[in-house]
């Protein structure tokens, strides 16, 4: 009898266990399912605001495909534009360099002829004066010359190409007065654009003489093979330039100084052509006037 009750209360007993142990299973699945439903709506709004994000992403790329495509037309229609004046100020340039030859060769028969001091002064302004033309138109068409045509590339000896680009300046006035310097090496060759690098060097050496010491003007020339790049410095002894000045050199038409009579392009023709036969151009402001280095690669592409 105490065996069976024993019994009879071991199973009640067991049967409670169970019953709680399955309540308590119940009730981890139900904390687990709040779980998962709580997990599946956060997953549902992180969709949701992707999804948003997406097409806010998909209208910003389509927004610069479309700035992207303007601004390539735009860029094509400049560049066509650009190619155009290049043309008009190539071929206008061609186009007065016979009235001015002309006009050239008046001035050196009047030179010839017998005149009052007065009229020589005349004469010799408007000499001046043409040549400054000359020099504007011929630069002009170089540089435009430059832009449309392919390069020409020889071999060329850099002390004769200066002493050439020099001697062309022998109208300037001041010229007779400036004490020039040459250090080139004679056997110092490069392969470039003969044409273009003689016009560089020609504004570079101009700019000097303008800009030059009043008592003692001094201009110095040098060149010299650096590191598998040709260095040419033209370095004079003037006024310089201030920072402010140098900053703005380069810009078109930018004249820094009262003593500019120029159109206000040499500066920045040097820095395009330079730039077109692959090199660089660089200002340093010298204890007493300015030095402008042009560096050129020794071997073009």
């Amino acid at each position: 009898m105490n065996v069976e009750i024993c019994a009879t209360l071991s199973f009640i007993i067991y049967s409670r266990f169970m019953v709680e142990k399955a309540d308590n299973n119940n009730t981890d699945l139900e904390k687990q399912k709040a779980q998962l439903v709580a997990f599946e709506q956060e997953l549902n709004e992180r969709t949701e605001e992707l999804e948003a994000q997406k097409e806010e992403l998909t209208a910003a790329i389509e927004e610069l495909v479309k700035m992207n495509n303007y601004l390539n037309a735009t860029l094509a229609e400049l560049q066509e534009r650009n190619q155009e004046l290049d043309q008009l100020v190539y071929r206008a340039s061609h186009d007065f360099k016979t009235p001015i030859t002309s006009t050239l060769g008046i001035v050196h028969l009047l030179k010839m002829e017998p005149m009052s001091p007065m009229l020589k002064e005349y004469v010799h302004r408007i000499d001046l004066s043409m040549h400054q033309m000359n020099d504007l138109l011929k630069s002009l068409s170089l540089f435009t010359q430059a832009s449309l045509e392919e390069l020409f590339y020889e071999r060329i000896s850099i002390a004769a190409l200066v002493e050439n680009a020099k001697e062309r300046l022998q109208y300037l006035e001041g010229f007779n007065k400036v004490q020039f310097k040459i250090e080139i090496d004679k056997d110092l060759t490069i392969s470039t654009d003969a044409i273009l690098l003689s016009e560089v060097l020609k504004a570079l050496i101009t700019n000097a003489i303008i800009f030059r010491d009043i008592e003692e003007p001094f201009v110095c020339v040098r060149a010299s093979i650096v590191n598998d790049s040709l260095e040419i410095s033209v370095e004079d002894n003037g006024e310089g330039m201030t920072t402010e000045v140098m900053q703005k050199a380069f810009a078109i038409f930018y004249r820094g100084s009262e003593k500019s009579k120029g159109t206000g392009l040499g500066l920045y023709m040097v820095k395009k052509i330079t730039q077109r036969l692959g090199g660089q151009v660089h200002l340093q402001q010298l204890g007493k006037g300015l030095s402008v280095k042009i560096i050129l690669p020794v071997h073009h592409p």
